[in-house]
Order: C-alpha cells, then structure tokens, then sequence
C-alpha cells in the first residue's frame, strides 16, 4: 500500500524521552514462531531511526518490547511512531502497562496503521512512576486474525504534559459532524437527537452544516446530563468519514423493548457437545425455522474437527440457515485455570466464518467446573479473585482474536441453601464485580465496549415473571436469583462498581433456563407445571413478556433435545427436551406445536 510520505513532526519534544528496535537496552523481542513466510524486514524511518516490519499473522509470531527510562513520575502521553512504509495492518495491536489502584493493568490499543504516515498516535495520557515495576512498559504484537498484513514496529515516546498539546475532540469538525455525533448518542440513549440539540441550544448548527463548529465543548454543553455530555465527547473523537457511518447506521430502525417481534427467540442445543447426525441437519433446521428460532446455543469441545458431520460444519449450517450460533468453549473442570489451547484454535476457526458470540466458561459457581471442588465458596476471596482473573485475561484474549466473550453465567443456586450457602450466585456475582471494580475497572470496561456481553441462566420457575430478585422476603433481604429476573443480578453490580449498563454499553443473553419441562430434574424442590400445555402457553408468554419488559438480547431455553438424534444423551437430564422419546416413539412437547402456531399467525 502507497502512503503519501508526511513530513515527520519533532521528535523529542522537550522532557521527553524514546526507544527504537534493536537498541542494546530499552528493547525486547519475544519470537514465539520462526517463519520464512513471515520475515523480518529492517529499514530506517524519516528519522533516520531504525524500524522493523514484518507480516502479521493470527497465530501471533513475535511481540516486542520497549522499556522506558523515565526521568522520574509524572503524567505522560504514551506514543508510537507509525512510519509511511511497511506500515499497513489495519489492526495492530498495543498493550501498555501502567498502575491501575496499585494494580499493574494492560491496556489494548488497535490502530489502523493503514491512516497514519510519518505520525505520533498516542496510546493515553497516563500516571506512570519508573520506580514501579513495569510501568509505561509498551509491547507491540503481530497478531491479526483477518489476515497478513505488512506490519511496523518502530519508535515508542513518552511526553509530559507540558509538551502534549490535547486539541478538543471538536476541533476542525463541522457542524454536520456534531449533528452525527448527536445522532449516534441519541441513538444510544433512546432518545430523539434533534431534541438533545435543542436542550443544548444548538438549533443553528442545521443552518449551515459545512461550516466549521464554533459552538462550546461537548463536555460544557448546557442542559444535558454528565453521561450523555462524555458520550457526546468520546463519539467527537472518531474521524468525520467514521461519525457519518456511525450516524448511518444508528438511524436504521432497530427493534427495541416494548416491542414483541419474536427477535430473543432462540433454544439451548444439545446438552453438551453434541452434533445431530448429519442425515438429520435439514429436518432439525427446518423445524427450528418453523418455530421461528433466531438463536442457537451450541456447545463445543475444542479441537481440530473442522470436516463434514462435525460440531464446526454443524455450527455454519445455522449460521447459513439465518440462525445465530451462540458458542460455549466446554472446557471441562476449566478453572483455576484458563481455556485450553485447542478451544482457543476452534476460536480462530469460528471467527474466520463470522461466528463471534463465544460463552469462555460456565457457571464457577459449581464445584464440578473446578479440578478442586473443595476451593469452590464464595467466603473464598482466593476463589472470588481466581474467577475474575480468569474472566479478564481470556475475555481479552478472545477479543485479540474477533471473538465476542461473555461474562460467565453463574447457576442459579439458592433456592435451598439460601444466599449464605458456598455456592451463591449473588454472592459470586457481588464479590466478584467489586473486585474486578476495585483492581481492573477499566479492563472490564474495555472489554464490554471492544465487544464483551453478559451471559445469564435464568428462569421463571414456579414465581411471575415480573417478580422482583431485589426484594424477595428471604435470604435476609440479599438478591434471590431464582426467577426470571435474576438477570438484573449482574446488571446492578456491573453498574455500580464499573458503571456500564446492560442492553445499552453491552449485550445481556440467557444461554439456558428459561421454562423448564414438566419432568426436569431442574423443578426439583419447586412447584412443577401442570401439563406440557402450561408449559407452552408459558414458554410464549416468557419470550413476550422479556421482548417487552427486559433488556435481552436472547433468551435460549433449556433445551431441544437430550437424544441420540440431537447428538447426545446424558440420562439425568432425559426429560428436559423438547423434543423426546415416549413409548418408543421419537416426538415432540406441546411447545414445539405452540411455537410454530404462534409464528405462523405472527408472520
């Protein structure tokens, strides 16, 4: 790719300081995998300095780093040099170290080197102390998982603050482009844009919307609340050429809350890593489209089965069918530790075909998810913290290759033991976001905006849907996840300790629950439902009254089918299909009948 060679900036402004490859002290290289496909080329920058480029790759060859020798604490812009050649991975990948509430933190940056030639592009302007372990510490890696691209790695600077000049992110932007900004955050908030323009009293920006903005800063804007004031703020910061596709696509019409549309609609697959045999795919497709299911919850084992009849061709069979795939890496016994390898080779594999949406884990709150049952307790801070740290590193890791990850849904577990009990999900869920609010804020909160999203198991049992997790009578007053609305669990304490609401900064989904059946092992202790009938009626009410009345994106009940004929068949959960066998005849619940009436007279 040709780049118009820019004349390069100053480049040391006063008090600051850099690093360059191949320099004796101060640079790093950690090769993970040697290939001649992949060669390093060295050549100098418009500085003279020395820059190496090589191809990226999706299994990541190498990452450098540079170490720098601040001159003693301050604030700092953290910054790379992007030369004009060899310069054209649109999606490379910084990470920098800096102390987060005493917390060695890494922060992501991608940058499209494909805009920049001959130019500083900052990371941040941080706190960073050299007598603190790492800190300011930039590496650079050459992954990309969307192909090769020819990649630079060339100069790192840290400037402080007297010699940074921060320009308003509305400088040199036209009217029109704050226009688009407030249709974007409008957008997000529910909200018309013209009113917010209004409330600002911004109406004479429509009169000439090529000029040049002349009006206050977003972040002084009069009459609009401090929230949509910093949106207006970070939406200003994105080129004009991105706000007017950004404006673009926040005016297309979009289903939302209040609506019943059948758009949550989806279904738990087998129950576990099952795969229908292959002379069944049209038949179960077919039904799933008669019964108008948007989502499918698959889970996978990991390794390199990608041919014909396997889970992998299974999975593109929905996604080519117009059906979601929902995938749960099922990496039995996970933690402590992390996902293992072939889950995260199956990652590249789905995520080459478009298939994001990816569940890292499964309910930590049961022992038999761990290796060592008897660490599991919410009294353990040492397990709190474990399921965290995980969460954090993998969820980063599956964002670095285009997955989509979730945050762990916990089982929901108190009906018995009460939230004192060792494995309370609320419990779980309230240490574990005060945590992870406490050492790694704003991890999470990148994580969620870079594409992270909620998963949840929640289910109505014998309560009203409506009922209220926050203010149920026992438990001493503590949240009680077993009803429908137990995904406002995780809502509140994401809100209160990183400050993110689901349904509007990230995606929330149920990947199980829902209406369990008449017979499942899982109404045990509970009022069970009358009739399959009941169960119908109810699974149709539950997917109206979530469309209406709560922020999910997805609900996929438990679940399809446990059968030989869905690909797998453990007995304790026998009677919790939809689909099953009764008097030696393979057949169907009322539900499967009531869904295919209800979307035949909805259209």
């Amino acid at each position: 790719m040709t780049k118009p060679n820019k004349p390069a900036p100053t480049l040391l402004p006063v008090g600051a300081v850099g690093r360059w490859p191949l320099e004796a002290t101060g640079y790093g290289e950690n090769v993970y995998e040697v290939s001649p496909q992949r060669p390093w080329i060295d050549f100098a920058d418009a500085y003279g300095k020395p820059v190496r480029a090589k191809l990226s790759c999706a299994t990541q060859d190498v990452a450098v780093s540079y170490f720098p020798a601040l001159p003693g604490p301050g604030r700092f812009s953290v910054e790379v040099f992007i030369p004009s050649q060899n310069a054209d991975n649109p999606q490379a990948d910084y990470h920098l170290n800096y102390y987060e509430r005493s917390k060695l933190s890494d922060l992501q940056v991608t940058i499209d080197q494909t805009k920049y030639s001959n130019e500083w592009v900052s990371l941040g302007i941080f706190d960073l102390d050299p007598r603190r372990s790492q800190d300011g510490q930039v590496n650079i890696t050459d992954y990309n998982p969307n192909g090769s691209f020819m990649m630079a790695f060339s100069g790192v600077r840290w400037v402080p603050p007297l010699a940074v000049v921060v320009k308003p992110p509305h400088e040199g932007k036209t009217n029109q482009d704050v226009i688009n900004a407030f249709i974007v955050v409008g957008a997000k908030f529910n909200e018309k844009f013209t009113d917010l323009i209004a409330a600002a009293g911004l109406n004479a920006i429509y009169n000439d919307r090529k000029a040049a903005y002349s009006g206050p800063a977003m972040t002084a804007l009069p009459n609009v609340s401090p929230d949509r004031k910093n949106a207006l703020n970070e939406t200003m910061k994105m080129s004009s050429e991105t706000l007017a596709k950004a404006a673009v696509e926040a005016s297309k019409p979009k289903a939302v809350k209040g609506k019943v549309d059948g758009r949550i609609w989806g279904v738990h697959g087998s129950a576990g890593a099952g795969v229908p045999p292959r002379g069944m795919w049209d038949f179960w497709i077919g039904e799933l489209k008669q019964m108008g299911m948007k989502w499918y919850k698959q889970c996978d084992n990991g390794g390199a089965d990608y041919g014909d009849g396997t889970i992998f061709r299974w999975v593109l069979a929905l996604r080519d069918a117009g059906i979601t795939p929902v995938i749960r890496y099922q990496n039995p016994r996970m933690f402590p530790k992390r996902l293992e390898p072939s889950f995260w080779d199956k990652m590249n594999g789905y995520v080459k075909e478009g298939i994001t949406w990816a569940e890292i884990g499964n309910e930590p709150n049961l022992a038999w998810e761990w290796q060592d049952e008897s660490f599991v307790n919410w009294h353990n801070a040492d397990c709190v913290r474990t399921i965290a740290d995980v969460w954090l590193q993998d969820a980063e890791e599956a964002l670095r290759r285009g997955a989509k990850p979730a945050w762990y849904a916990f089982a929901p577990t108190d009906w018995q033991g009460g939230t004192n009990h060792l494995y309370s999900g609320p419990k779980f869920q309230e240490l574990g976001w005060k945590y992870i609010g406490t050492n790694a804020r704003d991890r999470a909160r990148n994580i969620f905006k870079s594409g992270g999203w909620v998963a949840v198991h929640v289910a109505a049992y014998e309560f009203p849907f409506d009922h209220d997790p926050f203010n149920h009578g026992v438990g001493g007053g503590a949240p009680w996840d077993m009803c429908l609305r137990g995904y406002e669990i995780p809502m509140r304490y994401i809100q209160n300790n990183i400050g993110l609401t689901a349904g509007v900064d990230f995606p929330i989904m149920s990947t199980e629950s829902g209406v369990f059946t008449v017979e499942s092992p899982s109404m045990d202790g509970h009022k069970r439902y009358e009739s399959d009938d009941v169960h119908a009626d109810l699974m149709v009410k539950m997917f109206d009254w979530l469309e209406t009345n709560s922020p999910l994106q997805a609900m996929m009940p438990w679940c399809i089918a446990v059968d030989d004929r869905i690909g797998h068949k453990p007995g304790e959960y026998i009677q919790d299909g939809w689909y099953l066998e009764r008097n030696g005849q393979f057949g169907s619940r009322s539900v499967v009948a009531k869904l295919k009436q209800t979307k035949e007279q909805r259209g």
